[in-house]
C-alpha cells in the first residue's frame, strides 16, 4: 500500500460545544505523512505539534488514510479538553431544595440516565469526543442529568491522568447544560475498620474540595451496597444497621467539610437487605434513593407501594430512582435460563416500562428518576441501554422516555405536607418477626394510593408534634411491639387534639394487612376501612367512577398551578371520570383560583395520564389515550397515547408541543377567538437545536 496519512487537530468552538454543533469547528494544525506499506506489516505514524498555545476548550484530532490517488481508505478521529480546572460553566444554577432539584430558579423533575465506568477504560469510548456526542443525545432526548459510577483507585488515590479524565467529563457536563452525577464508593462494603475507613474519608473529601466549585454536581457515595460480617457479632441485625448509618455518617461528613453545598445521595435497594436499610440508615444523606428492578408484571404491580415507602420527605429528603430497566435481548429468555428481573421482555413492554415509571414516580413524590442505562456497551453484550452499541441508534423505548421527560420538564413542582400519614413503625423492624412489619407497611401503601389520597411516610423513631402539625390522619400499621414513648406521647397529644389515629396489631385493631400474602393486591375489607378514616378525618380524596382500586390518581402543586396524574394499574384499557378535591387545603396549596371539578379520560394498560391547569385554572397540559374532557367539555382526543404542552393557555397558545407516542391522529379543542395554528412541524433535537424533518397537516373545523 502506497498513500499517506492526514492528521487535523481542530478546536470545537462554544457554540458547537453547547449546542453540538460540527459546523463550528475551527482548524488549528494539521500535518501530513507519507506511508509506504508492504502486506502484513505495520508501520506507526507519529505527528507532534508543539507551541500550539491551545485555548480552553473541547478539541478534535482526525486522521485520514489517503490512497495514492487521494481517495480516503479510513479515518479515526479521538478528542480532549483543554482546562485549568478553576471555574465552571454556570448554565444551570442547580442546587437541592424543599424535596426538589432546581435549574435557574425553578424546581424541576430531573429525568436521566446512567453510564459507568467503561466510559474511563474502554479503548472504544473513553474519549471526550465520544462523552460529549453521547452527553449531547442526551440533552437531545430532554434528560437533565446523568450519572457515571466512576471507579474506585487503588490505595484510594487518583492519579494525574485519572484526575485530568474527571475534568474532561464534569467540564463537558458543564458545557452542554446537564447535571453529572459522580459516583464515588460504589458496591464498597461498609463493614470496614477504622484505617479503610480514614483512607475512604480522605478520598471523597478530596474529590469535594477539587469540584466544589460545580455548578450541577451530585455526589453519588454509595450503590449496590455490600455489608460482609468479619466476626460473628457483626451478624447481629442492629449491629449492621449501626454500622451502615456510621459509614454513612463518617463519609458525608468528610464531603460536606469540603462542599456543603452539594447534595450527597447513595442508592438503596428497594427492600431492606440486612443492615442496608434506608429508612434506618439515611441520615446525613440529602436524598432517599433506591434501584427498582422485578420480575415481568411484578415490576408493575409492586411498583407504587415498594417506592412509596423511600418517601422521607417530611424530613426533606426526597424520594428518587436511581435506576430502572429491563433487557430485550433473546439471549435472556426464560427457556434459556433467564430468571428474576432480567427475564427477556418484549419491545413493547418496554417501551411502556419507560413511559410510565417516571410518571408514576412523580405521581409518588419523586424529584428525579434514571434509567440503567444509557447505552448497550461496545465490549460486551449488555442489552440494557436505551441506544445500541457503536452506531448509536435508538431503541424505540428512548422515544417513550424522551416524552416523559419533555413532559416532566414543563412542570414546576412544590412540597406541601399532606393531610395523612403514614408511619411506620421502624421501631420494630428489628424484631425477630419484623419481616411482618415492612409487609404491613406496603400493604398500608398500596391500600392508601388505591384510595388516591395524598400522603407522605414517617417513622415511628422520628415523630413529633411538628410534624405532626397539619395532619389529619394518622396509619400506624403492624405494630407487633413497643414504641418509642416519645412517639406515644406525640399520637397522645395529637388524638386530644382531634386528630384520627388508625392503628393495627399491638394496642390497636386486628392487622388485616397481615392477612394479604400479596402486597400488590388491594383488600376491599381493608380499603373500606381506610376509607372509613379518611373520611371521619375528613380528608378530601380523588374519587372515580368506576371506583376500581386499579385507577391511580395524584395530585401535584405547582409553581403557579396544580397536576393531576392518572395511572391505569391495571393489564386492560379503562375509561373513567375523575372527582377531583376542591377543599380550602388544596386550593391554598397550589393558589388555583379556579377548580375543575371533574376529568374524564381514557387510558391504556399501565399507561399514565395528565391534565395540569394554571393559577386561573386554564390547561397547559394534557395526556391520555383517547378523549380528555374536563367538566364535561372535550379539550383533546388521540386515537392512542399523546401528550400536548404549552407555555399558556392550550386553548389560546401560539405554539404547542405535541408528542404522538402512539396517536396518528389528534384533536385539539381550541378557543373560539384562537389564533389559527397553520404549521405542523414533525422534527426532533439534534444536537441541541430543534430539527425539522417534514411537515404534517392541519385542519380546522369550527366544532373543534
Amino acid at each position: 500500500f502506497v498513500g499517506q496519512v492526514v492528521f487535523a487537530l481542530s478546536n470545537l468552538e462554544d457554540e458547537s460545544v453547547t449546542k453540538g454543533r460540527k459546523v463550528a469547528e475551527k482548524l488549528v494544525a494539521s500535518f501530513k505523512a507519507s506511508v509506504q506499506v508492504g502486506s502484513g506489516e505495520i508501520v506507526a505514524v507519529d505527528a507532534r505539534w508543539t507551541d500550539l498555545n491551545l485555548r480552553e476548550g473541547l478539541y478534535r484530532i482526525t486522521a485520514r488514510l489517503l490512497d495514492d490517488k487521494g481517495n480516503l481508505v479510513d479515518e479515526m478521529e479521538a478528542g480532549f479538553v483543554v482546562w485549568d480546572g478553576r471555574n465552571f460553566a454556570k448554565r444551570l444554577n442547580f442546587r437541592y431544595s424543599d424535596n426538589y432539584f432546581w435549574l435557574n430558579g425553578s424546581p424541576t423533575f430531573l429525568l436521566g440516565t446512567d453510564t459507568w465506568s467503561n466510559w474511563f477504560h474502554s479503548p472504544s469510548q473513553s474519549d471526550p469526543l465520544f462523552w460529549w456526542q453521547q452527553i449531547c443525545a442526551m440533552r437531545d432526548a430532554g434528560l437533565t442529568v446523568f450519572e457515571n459510577l466512576q471507579w474506585t483507585p487503588p490505595n484510594y488515590q487518583f492519579s494525574e491522568v485519572d484526575w485530568r479524565k474527571l475534568d474532561a467529563m464534569i467540564w463537558l457536563s458543564h458545557q452542554v447544560g446537564i447535571v453529572y452525577m459522580a459516583g464515588l464508593l460504589i458496591g464498597h462494603d461498609v463493614a470496614v475498620d477504622d484505617a479503610t475507613l480514614a483512607q475512604q474519608e480522605k478520598f471523597v473529601a478530596e474529590f469535594a474540595q477539587r469540584y466544589k466549585g460545580a455548578d450541577g454536581l451530585i455526589y453519588y457515595l454509595n450503590g449496590d451496597y455490600q455489608l460482609q460480617p468479619k466476626t460473628p457479632e457483626q451478624n447481629d441485625l442492629r449491629w449492621q444497621v449501626q454500622q451502615t448509618l456510621r459509614w454513612n455518617e463518617r463519609l458525608v461528613t468528610a464531603i460536606k467539610s469540603a462542599d456543603p453545598n452539594h447534595p450527597v445521595t447513595s442508592e438503596y435497594y428497594q427492600v431492606p437487605v440486612g443492615g442496608i436499610d434506608l429508612r434506618l440508615t439515611i441520615d446525613g444523606l440529602d436524598i432517599a434513593n433506591i434501584g427498582y428492578f422485578d420480575e415481568p408484571r411484578k415490576d408493575l404491580r409492586r411498583f407504587a407501594a415498594v417506592f412509596k415507602l423511600t418517601d422521607m420527605r417530611l424530613y426533606g429528603k426526597s424520594l428518587n430512582i436511581g435506576e430502572f430497566g429491563v433487557k430485550t435481548h433473546p439471549a435472556w429468555e426464560r427457556e434459556l435460563g433467564a430468571s428474576g428481573y432480567h427475564i427477556r421482555r418484549s419491545e413493547s413492554e418496554q417501551w411502556r416500562l419507560l413511559l410510565l415509571l417516571p410518571q408514576y414516580a412523580f405521581g409518588l413524590g419523586a424529584s428525579k428518576v434514571q434509567n440503567w442505562c444509557w447505552r448497550d456497551d461496545d465490549d460486551r453484550v449488555f442489552p440494557w441501554g436505551l441506544i445500541y452499541p457503536c452506531d448509536n441508534v435508538p431503541k424505540p423505548a428512548l422515544k417513550a422516555y424522551r416524552a416523559s421527560a419533555l413532559i416532566l420538564r414543563s412542570l414546576k413542582p412544590v412540597w406541601h405536607k399532606p393531610e395523612v400519614l403514614l408511619v411506620v413503625p421502624d421501631s420494630n423492624r428489628l424484631l425477630p418477626d419484623g419481616a411482618k412489619v415492612w409487609h404491613a407497611a406496603l400493604v398500608a401503601a398500596q391500600t392508601l394510593v388505591s384510595l388516591r389520597v395524598d400522603f407522605a411516610v414517617a417513622s415511628d423513631l422520628k415523630l413529633s408534634d411538628d410534624l405532626l402539625e397539619g395532619v389529619k390522619a394518622v396509619f400506624l400499621p403492624g405494630v407487633i411491639g413497643d414504641i418509642p414513648k416519645e412517639t406515644e406521647a406525640a399520637l397522645r397529644r395529637f388524638a386530644e387534639r382531634g386528630g384520627i389515629i388508625y392503628r393495627s396489631g399491638v394496642g390497636g385493631e386486628v392487622a388485616m394487612e397481615w392477612d394479604i400474602p400479596d402486597v400488590s393486591e388491594v383488600s376491599e375489607a381493608l380499603r373500606k376501612r381506610y376509607l372509613q378514616i379518611l373520611e371521619k378525618a375528613k380528608v378530601a380524596t380523588i374519587r372515580t367512577e368506576p371506583d376500581l382500586p386499579t385507577i391511580h390518581a395524584f395530585r401535584i402543586p405547582l409553581q403557579g398551578g396544580v397536576a393531576f396524574v392518572f395511572v391505569n394499574a391495571s393489564d386492560e384499557p379503562i375509561t373513567f371520570t375523575a372527582y377531583l378535591p376542591n377543599s380550602s387545603h388544596a386550593n391554598h396549596a397550589s393558589r388555583v383560583t379556579h377548580h375543575p371539578s371533574r376529568i374524564t379520560m381514557t387510558l391504556g394498560a399501565w399507561q399514565p395520564g395528565m391534565v395540569a391547569f394554571d393559577e386561573q385554572g386554564r390547561i397547559f397540559l394534557v395526556e391520555g389515550s383517547g378523549q380528555i374532557l374536563v367538566d364535561g367539555e372535550l379539550v383533546a382526543e388521540g386515537n392512542g397515547h399523546f401528550a400536548a404542552f404549552a407555555d399558556s393557555d392550550l386553548r389560546e397558545a401560539k405554539q404547542i408541543w405535541l408528542l404522538p407516542t402512539e396517536a396518528t391522529h389528534m384533536i385539539l379543542r381550541r378557543a373560539k377567538r384562537a389564533p389559527k395554528l397553520k404549521v405542523a412541524e414533525v422534527g426532533e433535537w439534534r444536537c441541541g437545536e430543534w430539527s425539522v424533518l417534514t411537515r404534517a397537516s392541519l385542519s380546522h373545523h369550527a366544532d373543534t
